[in-house]
C-alpha cells in the first residue's frame, strides 16, 4: 500500500475525498509515494475508471499536459499496471489520451503486450495490438509475448499475435521457440496450431534439444500422427 494518502484514496476509488485533497493542495496531482507511485498509477491498480478520468483532466488543468507515461520505482507505466490488472476499460482511456506509449517497458524489459500474453487478457491484447504495440519486442530473458502465450497455452493470442507479425521462430535466452516451450508443456492444441503456421520442428535449444524432444512421448506420439493426416 502506498504511504501517501491520495495515492490510498485514488487505490479505494474514493473520488469526492480525492476532490477535497485536490482542492486543498492541487500539486498533489503528480506527488509520488514511497515506489515513485503517483495517484494516476493507483487508480489504475484499484480499476476505478471515473477516478482515472478525473486525474487526467486534472493533470490538463493544473499542469498543462498528461504524462501517462510516468513509470514507478520498477519502470511500470500506468498502462503496464492497468494491463496486468485486467482492467480493460482503462487501458482505452490510457490509450484514448493520444500520449500513451503502448511499447514502453520496465525494467525487466517487459511490455504491455507482455502482460496481457501472459495473463490471457484477450480483449486487451486486441486493443494493444490494434493500437500498433509491437509483439516483436522482448524481456530481458528474450522472451516475446509469444513465447509465453504459448508457453501457457492461450491460444487465441498466440493466434493474435502471429498474425499481427510475430516472429513465430525467435529464441528467448536458451535458445527455445515458442514451439519449444508448448512442447515442454504438452500443450497440444498449441504445438499442432504452431506446426501448422510453419514453426520450425527441427530447430535446437542451447541443450541441443528439438521441440518435439520436450514433449512427454504420448503428446508426441499424437503430434507425429497429427503431421502423418495432414502429409497423407
Amino acid at each position: 500500500m502506498s504511504n501517501v494518502e491520495i495515492c490510498q484514496v485514488a487505490y479505494e476509488g474514493r473520488i469526492s475525498r480525492l476532490k477535497a485533497l485536490l482542492e486543498t493542495n492541487p500539486k498533489l496531482i503528480s506527488v509520488a509515494d514511497q515506489n515513485c507511485r503517483q495517484p494516476l498509477h493507483w487508480a489504475c491498480s484499484g480499476g476505478h475508471r471515473d477516478v482515472v478520468a478525473f486525474i487526467l483532466n486534472c493533470c490538463l488543468a493544473i499542469e498543462g499536459t498528461i504524462d501517462v507515461n510516468t513509470p514507478d520505482d520498477a519502470e511500470y507505466t500506468p498502462l503496464h499496471i492497468a494491463t496486468s490488472s485486467g482492467h480493460l476499460h482503462i487501458v482505452i482511456l490510457l490509450i484514448q489520451t493520444g500520449f500513451c506509449d503502448v511499447n514502453s517497458i520496465t525494467n525487466q524489459d517487459q511490455t504491455a503486450l507482455y502482460f496481457a500474453a501472459s495473463k490471457n487478457w484477450i480483449e486487451i491484447t486486441e486493443v494493444l495490438l490494434a493500437s500498433h504495440a509491437d509483439p516483436n519486442i522482448c524481456n530481458n530473458l528474450r522472451s516475446t509475448p509469444l513465447h509465453k502465450a504459448a508457453q501457457k497455452e492461450h491460444l487465441q493470442i498466440v493466434k493474435m499475435l502471429l498474425d499481427a507479425g510475430a516472429y513465430i521462430n525467435a529464441k528467448d535466452i536458451d535458445g527455445n521457440t515458442a514451439l519449444h516451450l508448448a512442447c515442454e508443456a504438452n500443450h497440444i492444441r498449441t504445438i499442432n496450431f504452431l506446426i501448422e503456421r510453419d514453426a520450425k520442428r527441427e530447430v535446437v535449444n542451447k541443450l541441443g534439444k528439438k521441440p518435439l524432444d520436450l514433449c512427454n512421448p504420448t503428446i508426441r506420439g499424437m503430434v507425429l500422427n497429427n503431421l502423418g493426416n495432414i502429409h497423407n
